[in-house]
């Protein structure tokens, strides 16, 4: 990780340790960039969202940070967010109107990466925010045929309620084909 300054690094450092009391101390001194990257292109606000640290990203945006700021692989804060299942900063985030369809490189979205990982919770409030039940990121695969390959029932059930198409192929085969295949 290289950052350009000696206070963005020592900034990283408290977000990375969850000091709620230095961060703020920081920004508000506002001698830090906020928007300072670390080699991969990744930002404050994506470090404390995927570290679950709710008040430290509830700072950042205060103090004015991008919550739609991108990554060098197109990842940003909501991704990380829904990706590690942090249910309140996917709401922080959502209620600064970060795009619920925003994509990575992969073409995965927020709602993709939590039906990835089970993070039912997550799923469910980006489905009530409106999120796409039938996004196909690369090689065609659907949030539904993810979470049904990876047995995550209560996902498929909120899927399907919002309008998840049970017969979309993916490259391979279709959910029903992936649902026999993995029991």
């Amino acid at each position: 990780m290289q950052m350009a300054s000696f206070k963005a690094q020592l900034l990283w450092d408290n977000i990375l340790r969850q000091d709620l009391s230095a961060v703020h101390s920081m920004l508000e001194s506002g001698q830090v960039n906020l928007e300072e990257r670390d080699a991969n292109g990744c930002t404050f606000l994506m470090v404390a969202s995927e570290q679950g640290a709710l008040s430290i990203v509830r700072e950042l945006l205060q103090a004015g940070v991008d919550p739609n700021a991108v990554d060098n692989e197109n990842w940003n804060a909501l991704l990380c967010a829904s990706k590690e299942g942090h249910l309140e900063i996917v709401m922080e985030l959502l209620d600064r109107n970060v795009d619920l369809e925003h994509a990575d490189m992969c073409g995965w979205t927020p709602l993709m990466w939590s039906c990835y990982k089970g993070h039912t919770l997550v799923v469910n409030e980006l489905l009530e925010q409106g999120a796409n039940p039938n996004v196909k990121a690369d090689h065609h695969m659907t949030c539904l045929a993810w979470a049904a390959g990876r047995g995550h029932v209560d996902i498929v059930k909120s899927l399907i309620d919002k309008g998840a198409k049970v017969n979309m192929p993916d490259k391979v085969m279709s959910w029903f084909s992936l649902s026999a295949y993995t029991g």
